[in-house]
C-alpha cells in the first residue's frame, strides 16, 4: 500500500525546487513509459531525471513496514545502471522548512535554464525555470517562504507585493498551471519557446532585485 498522499507530496515539493535547480526534470507519479523495466510493477513517488543520472525518488513514512520496504528497493536497484534510487524517511505529520539557496547557485542555474532553452528542451527548461522561480522568491523573502509554495499561491504572493508586475503575473499564472501539468505526467504538453524566453526574463528581473538587497 502507498504512503499517504499529502506525506509524499509534502516531502518532494520540497525536493522539487532544488532538483530543478541542478538542471533535473521532475515528474510526480511518473508514467510506465518513463520508467525502465527493471522496476517492474513498481512505481516511484516521483523521478527527477538528468542528462547524466536518472533519480527514483520514494518517501516512507515510518512505521512497522518501512525498513522491509527500504530493503526490497535497494535489492531492485542493486544492479540499476542509469538509476539513482533516493529514499527518505518522514513521520507522519513532520514538515522540514526550506533555507534558501546561495544566489551563486540561482545565477548558475539560470546559465543551465538557458543552455536548456538553446537545445530545444522546452519542457524540462519550464519544469527547472520553475524551481528558480521558487528559488529567487524564496532569497528575497526568506520567512516568507520558508515552507514549499503552490505556483498559484507563490505568483499571488509575489505579484501582492510587488515583486512582480500584474502582466508578469497572468503570464505566470498560465505557465505554473503548464508546469503542474507537465510535472504530473501530462507529457504531451506543448511549451512555447517565447514562453520558455519570457520566464527568462522574469527570472532575470528578480534576480536583479536580490542583487540589489531587494527583501
Amino acid at each position: 500500500m502507498r504512503e499517504p498522499e499529502h506525506s509524499r507530496r509534502l516531502i518532494i515539493d520540497q525536493l522539487a525546487p532544488r532538483l530543478e535547480a541542478e538542471g533535473y526534470s521532475v515528474v510526480y507519479e511518473p508514467p510506465r513509459q518513463l520508467l525502465p523495466p527493471f522496476m517492474g510493477s513498481y512505481v516511484p513517488d516521483a523521478i527527477a531525471l538528468g542528462q547524466d543520472k536518472k533519480i527514483a525518488i520514494e518517501v516512507i513514512v515510518e512505521g512497522q513496514s518501512s525498513e522491509a520496504k527500504e530493503r526490497d528497493l535497494r535489492r531492485l536497484f542493486r544492479d540499476a545502471r542509469d538509476w539513482e534510487l533516493n529514499v527518505y524517511f518522514v513521520r507522519p505529520g513532520e514538515a522540514e522548512e526550506l533555507s534558501p539557496v546561495s544566489l551563486h547557485a540561482i545565477e548558475d542555474a539560470i546559465e543551465s535554464l538557458e543552455s536548456l532553452a538553446q537545445a530545444g528542451a522546452l519542457a524540462a527548461a519550464l519544469i527547472m525555470g520553475w524551481g528558480i522561480f521558487e528559488a529567487l522568491a524564496r532569497y528575497l523573502a526568506p520567512d516568507k517562504y520558508r515552507k514549499p509554495q503552490t505556483p498559484a499561491r507563490l505568483v499571488e504572493s509575489l505579484a501582492n507585493s510587488g515583486y512582480v508586475t500584474p502582466s508578469e503575473a497572468d503570464f505566470l499564472r498560465e505557465a505554473g498551471r503548464l508546469r503542474n501539468s507537465l510535472a504530473h505526467g501530462d507529457l504531451e504538453r506543448g511549451v512555447k519557446e517565447g514562453d520558455v524566453r519570457r520566464l527568462i526574463a522574469v527570472l532575470r528581473e528578480l534576480r536583479t532585485l536580490a542583487v540589489d538587497g531587494v527583501h
